[in-house]
């Protein structure tokens, strides 16, 4: 985490190769403000000001010392840490190679060797705050003088030193030129002053709440915002294909339960068969004593034998008639026919027939040849008769 104070500087002068020279207060121990937001704490508190305590056994280990020796200066903060990398685009000086205590602060030399930096600072811009990075313990408590905080700062390390227009150690960290006046020992006096560098805040909508917020962290929340959308866009997608995919289904499901009952209303029962047999041999006996010589044919089946034997009996007008007029026609004929008159057409159909041997026992198919015989010796009788 990346954070700012401010510091002035004291003792300013120009050395012989044009470079501005002075003595500067880096940091200091005791309590200082900062937003939730610039701790990178929750956006619902990003408003909310908290007070960070800095022990003076933070400040001053040697571990947090040694990184304000040799610190790159820059014209206001860069955004992003100072290296090796961006040291020539972003640095306008560097920090001398000793740093000391004094009294609550650390202490040193500061050398701005940019001729723009120069004119700024000779213009007025002449506050210092350190870019640092630190650990944060979020547990009230007291210093030992009693006074409150809500957190405390460890593990501090500093990256670079800014000069800034208005800093959070106030006059207490500036460049200066060794002004001792009551006036600004009167203004120094008066302690850090308020955040006036602290980021300005970006209102951002987050699920109808409105947040504020650093630009980076309205930019993390819009990518953030951005990658839900798709993800969301993404889902409805899948959700829209897997109802397709059921709808398919459901709509096959319905065509198999469908063809499954039209399967079970088809099938025939043995005596639905035996009936429809029955039936069948009585329509064809109907027909063959109704209009003998008309021909019944293996294929045909019941409608086409009535259809046959009502047009043979009624002629053309009977052409036209639908399935239940010929249907009636042929059972209003059938019903003027006798027991009798079906018993002869059996008779007839024997006689012209014979039995089928196959269906004959051996005795029965030499009755069958003998009558066969007897009928056709008749015939012959009956045609010397006639010559």
């Amino acid at each position: 985490m990346m954070l700012h104070d401010r510091i002035p500087i004291n003792g300013r002068i120009k050395d012989a190769r044009g470079f501005l020279v002075a003595d500067a207060v880096f940091a200091r121990t005791g309590i200082q403000e900062y937003t939730a937001a610039e701790l990178g704490l929750p956006l619902s508190d990003g408003g909310k000001v908290l007070r960070i305590y800095r022990a003076p056994a933070e400040v001053f280990s040697d571990q947090s010392i040694a990184t304000y020796a040799h610190l790159p200066v820059t014209d206001d903060h860069p955004g992003k840490d100072v290296t090796a990398d961006n040291f020539k685009e972003l640095a306008v000086g560097m920090t001398g190679p000793s740093v000391m205590r004094k009294d609550e602060g650390l202490a040193g030399k500061v050398v701005v060797s940019d001729a723009g930096a120069i004119s700024k600072v000779e213009g007025g811009k002449q506050e210092l705050s350190v870019g640092y990075s630190a650990t944060l313990q979020m547990t009230p408590g007291q210093t030992p003088e009693g006074e409150t905080y809500d957190g405390q700062m460890k593990d501090i390390r500093a990256n670079h030193l800014a000069i800034v227009a208005m800093g959070r150690c106030g006059e207490q960290c500036r460049i200066s030129d060794g002004c001792e006046c009551g006036d600004c020992k009167s203004k120094a006096s008066k302690g850090p002053k308020p955040m006036a560098d602290t980021p300005a805040l970006k209102a951002v909508l987050v699920d109808g709440i409105s947040i504020n917020t650093t630009d980076q962290g309205a930019q993390a929340i819009e990518k953030l915002q951005k990658q839900l959308t798709d993800a969301a866009a993404a889902k409805s997608l899948v959700d829209t294909k897997l109802a397709e995919e059921v709808t398919k289904v459901a709509t096959k499901d319905a065509e198999i339960a469908t063809l499954k009952k039209q399967l079970d209303d088809a099938k025939v029962t043995p005596a639905q068969m035996r009936d429809a047999a029955r039936a069948y041999a009585k329509t064809v006996k109907q027909a063959k004593a109704l209009s003998p010589d008309t021909t019944i044919g293996d294929d045909m089946d019941e409608l086409s034998i009535r259809k046959a034997v009502v047009t043979a009996k009624l002629g053309d007008k009977a052409k036209s008639w639908n399935d239940a007029q010929i249907a009636t026609s042929f059972d209003t004929l059938a019903a003027a026919l006798k027991d009798e008159d079906l018993e002869a057409e059996a008779t007839r159909d024997i006689v012209r027939d014979g039995l089928k041997s196959k269906d004959l026992s051996d005795a029965e198919k030499s009755a069958n040849d003998a009558y066969a015989q007897m009928v056709k010796d008749m015939q012959s009788g009956q045609s010397k008769a006639a010559a």
